[in-house]
């Protein structure tokens, strides 16, 4: 039973970890359409942005089937923990991969925007002033 807790906490703060590397597609492509003015760059642009997306539905729709195998797995009282690790590996692998492909999407928009777009696409966190 606590290898299942262990599984379940896992599931449920681990499923997000790409948002940090992961912008608002849509904020990013209305800065982008609105913004950068030269059409091959723009175009280039929106074809990566294009691709995050792309990426992201592909890992969203395979976490979810994923998640539903292992339910099934954990739903059994008698699961071993080498089964439990077999149902988990899987989607930790899914999770290093696609992370690492918005990673390189982000280097790549990177690379076709001026660092003054990229302020736009990418705002700097507001800092919180202490009280």
């Amino acid at each position: 039973m606590l290898i299942a807790i262990v599984v379940g906490l896992f599931l449920y703060f681990g499923m997000h970890h790409g948002a940090a590397v992961a912008p608002d597609f849509d904020q990013a492509e209305k800065h982008v359409k609105k913004d950068v003015k030269d059409e091959s760059r723009r175009n280039a642009a929106l074809e990566i942005i294009g691709r995050m997306k792309s990426d992201t539905t592909s890992y969203e729709k395979g976490r979810a089937a994923s998640a539903k195998s292992l339910d099934e797995v954990v739903s059994r009282r008698d699961v071993s923990a080498a089964e439990l690790r077999a149902a988990v590996e899987p989607m930790m692998a899914a999770d290093v991969a696609t992370r690492d492909k918005l990673l390189d999407h982000r280097f790549e928009l990177k690379q076709v925007l001026t660092a003054g777009e990229w302020d736009l696409v990418y705002p700097a966190p507001q800092s919180h002033p202490k009280k």
